[in-house]
């Protein structure tokens, strides 16, 4: 099973992939329709979450994003993601939905925010602190990359976004 969604991060808040209704795309399951948060939950201030130029954009208070259309079992996740100077974001799974911070791995989506753990980090596992993807300066959705994530064993837990 395969899941996919586009991000983008503004300014130095949250992000999050969009979903909608789970459509199967050569093999892939489609997270996100590029138009509404369908499928998507907030844990706090869903106000927060938008979506722009078809990206889920994460602006305002700390928030985090759940996937509740299905769980992931063997699967893989791949999104787009977009942040910009100062953004500090991830991509949690193998976590449920509830208050505060996600328990469970993040891959973190962070180029020049004061959090030293940058992206290519499996948060609290696998530190990254060297710089390896530089935002453009200076534009609110700055860079663009591909993240891919590939789980093995059904622990029953939900994608979230940061």
């Amino acid at each position: 099973m395969r899941f996919s969604a586009q991000l983008c991060a503004l300014l130095s808040l949250l992000i999050a992939p969009a979903i909608t209704h789970a459509q199967e795309n050569d093999g892939w399951i489609r997270m996100f329709d590029g138009k509404t948060l369908n499928g998507w939950k907030a844990n706090e201030s869903p106000e927060s979450w938008s979506v722009r130029d078809g990206a889920i954009t994460g602006d305002g208070e700390k928030s985090h994003l759940f996937w509740m259309v299905r769980e992931c079992g063997n699967c893989e996740f791949k999104a787009d993601v977009k942040i910009s100077d100062g953004g500090n974001s991830g991509m949690y799974f193998r976590t449920a939905f509830g208050p505060g911070f996600p328990k469970g791995y993040e891959a973190q989506v962070n180029s020049t925010h004061k959090d030293p753990v940058r992206t290519g980090s499996l948060y609290g596992f696998v530190p990254v602190y060297q710089q390896l993807v530089r935002p453009i300066l200076g534009l609110a959705s700055a860079l663009s990359r591909s993240v891919a994530i590939s789980l093995s064993k059904s622990m029953g837990k939900m994608p979230s976004i940061m």
